[in-house]
């Protein structure tokens, strides 16, 4: 049996599979990227110099903590601050979880050693999830406990302890920065958490031959993305250079990547330890980091004082060296004149720097964003008085 073949509608029908193919191609590579494993890397670097000169970041919102009559109990491990205003503190050890009034009126605490329902060994951190129920993170007891927003304690579950601040993204899921000894996870810095305690994928640059000493290289900062997508997260690396990445839940490369050209953020030594010295400044490094509702990056930094020469005390001349046959370094007089705070403000979608400033006092954040924790101006050294700075950017609409 003969077959006739239309030679010019072959090749036509021919062209128009090969272009519909070609389409397909597109739209399945515009879904690996946009919703698959396979992520999109927008790489940007933003120069050191702020594209708003009208701008400027202020530190005029603070509140200052009434201690309650037996007083703190050291340093505040964490700090958020819920939707109407309400003070968040977290403290371990001794753990301690401390409510405060939007004016910083002391309004009740809780404080119960053991490893019952509702009782802690350590708190680390304080999420405050979209109904302002309170998540409580133990890392000794690997636990979250959940708090309703009057405070009464209403269940608990098994949670990894988290390097970094826990996050609740915009789709309601938690994403943890932690090391987990299971096989299929190990060197992954990310894993997605249910509101169950159950945990799902593991994601992030995977860290190959990693030491059980060295956990503080998967260490990052991390923030809810305040766009459209509603399973992203922003990271910014502890011990690394000054890079910003967005990441997807569960992908295995960043969606996009905006490295700061900062030389004065010099990276981390390879043992992850800097120790004071009389001929190097302090090491910059990140204390504060978090996206705000209008789509901006904030970062805040440690960075070295001007005066941090005058602020150290010369080492021992003895030779005398520690464990780890390093020489003794030398001993910090003056803390406030080692070190300063610097703001950064990064408009990630036009890739500039907004804003810059330095401050010269000593505030870190915590997992509440756009908040601030220090030292009251005239705090007693030995009894401390904390003050929770909440910094705005002013000018931005002259941009």
């Amino acid at each position: 049996m003969m077959v006739v073949i239309n030679r010019k509608l072959y090749i036509r029908r021919t062209a128009v599979f090969g272009k519909v193919m070609r389409i397909v191609a597109c739209v399945m590579a515009v879904t690996l990227i946009v919703g698959g494993s396979v992520a999109a890397q927008q790489r940007i670097t933003i120069a050191d110099k702020a594209a708003c000169a009208a701008c400027r970041i202020v530190l005029d919102r603070t509140v200052e903590l009434a201690a309650p009559p037996a007083g703190m109990p050291g340093i505040p491990a964490d700090v958020n601050v819920d939707g109407a205003g309400r003070i968040h503190l977290a403290f371990g050890p001794p753990s301690e979880y401390m409510l405060f009034s939007p004016t910083g009126q002391f309004v009740r605490g809780w404080e119960r050693a053991g490893e019952g329902p509702g009782e802690f060994r350590m708190l680390r951190n304080i999420l405050v999830t979209r109904g302002d129920s309170l998540l409580l993170f133990d890392p000794m007891l690997q636990r979250a406990s959940v708090l309703s927003p009057d405070g009464r304690f209403v269940r608990s579950f098994r949670a990894p302890s988290g390097l970094g601040n826990p996050v609740e993204t915009a789709d309601g899921r938690f994403v943890l920065n932690e090391v987990v000894g299971q096989a299929d996870r190990i060197g992954y810095p990310f894993h997605e958490l249910s509101r169950q305690g159950v945990m799902g994928r593991s994601f992030g640059t995977k860290q190959g031959n990693l030491r059980p000493t060295e956990h503080w290289r998967m260490r990052f900062f991390t923030t809810r993305a305040s766009g459209s997508r509603p399973d992203e997260v922003w990271v910014f690396r502890e011990n690394g250079s000054y890079s910003v990445e967005l990441w997807g839940v569960g992908e295995r490369t960043p969606r996009r990547v905006i490295d700061r050209d900062a030389p004065w953020y010099p990276p981390f030594p390879a043992t992850g330890v800097v120790r004071p010295s009389a001929d190097r400044p302090p090491q910059s490094r990140v204390v504060g980091f978090w996206q705000d509702d209008a789509g901006l990056l904030w970062v805040v930094l440690r960075v070295p004082d001007p005066r941090w020469r005058t602020a150290i005390a010369a080492a021992p001349q003895s030779g005398r060296r520690d464990g780890t046959g390093e020489a003794i370094a030398p001993r910090i007089t003056n803390p406030a004149h080692y070190t300063d705070t610097r703001i950064e403000v990064i408009d990630p979608v036009r890739g500039t720097l907004v804003a810059f400033q330095q401050f010269d006092r000593s505030l870190w954040g915590g997992t509440g964003r756009g908040v601030l924790l220090g030292r009251a101006a005239d705090s007693d050294p030995y009894d401390p008085t904390w003050v929770v700075v909440m910094p705005r950017l002013v000018g931005a609409g002259e941009r």
